[in-house]
């Protein structure tokens, strides 16, 4: 450990939110914790839960919460999702072979699978909203990315929102320890948590699960 520091404090983000909260998370921790080593990764939701009743991670935030003894879950936020494409167009335009299907768990799966029944198997599915969006930029195309993620890029004219496309939700939860060795450290870093929630324009306090 760092001379200076009292310990480590781990977070692991589930990939697909991975650029919409570990930079403004890192930078509130540093603000508000600054005696605290952080380690900070992006992973998946099974292998999160486990870690996290292993001890190796103190916090995980995810769309796909399991039930694990000794873990509680806390829904945090919904976040949206909404078709964008590098062109100007229509749904009826964007579902071809040009679509980009991104893996956003099962909540928002089903909601696409209710929206689209006619789309069997998309021609490419990738794991990570970054990686489609990149795509899109160098080969054009359309995906269901994160709003706050292509805002800028929406107003600046470079992506085109689908207007006529049903909106998606992504539910957000966190995962942590009922007995945490640190409560008062593990307490400060949900708050983070929670407060950036609520800077992203979500009103209302969080649900227990």
């Amino acid at each position: 450990m760092p001379e200076g520091f009292k310990g480590l404090f781990s977070l692991a983000i589930q990939a697909t939110l991975w650029e919409r909260f570990s930079s403004i998370w890192i930078a509130w921790m540093k603000i508000n914790v600054p005696e605290y080593v952080l380690r900070v990764e992006p992973d998946w939701s099974q292998k999160m839960a486990h870690n996290l009743a292993d001890d190796y991670l103190d916090v995980a935030l995810t769309s796909v919460p399991h039930a694990v003894a000794g873990l509680s879950t806390e829904k945090l936020m919904d976040d949206q999702l909404i078709l964008v494409s590098f062109t100007a167009s229509i749904l009826s335009e964007c579902l071809g072979e040009n679509y980009i299907y991104i893996d956003w768990g099962p909540a928002p799966n089903e909601q696409h699978r209710l929206a689209f029944p006619h789309i069997d198997t998309p021609t490419l599915t990738v794991g990570l909203s970054d990686q489609a969006l990149q795509i899109i930029l160098k080969q054009q195309g359309a995906a269901y990315l994160l709003l706050p993620t292509v805002h800028e890029k929406l107003e600046s004219g470079v992506l085109h929102r689908v207007v006529d496309a049903p909106q998606l939700v992504v539910p957000l939860y966190l995962m942590y320890p009922e007995n945490h060795a640190n409560p008062e450290t593990l307490n400060m870093a949900l708050q983070g948590l929670r407060d950036l929630a609520l800077a992203m324009g979500k009103v209302g306090p969080p649900d227990a699960c």
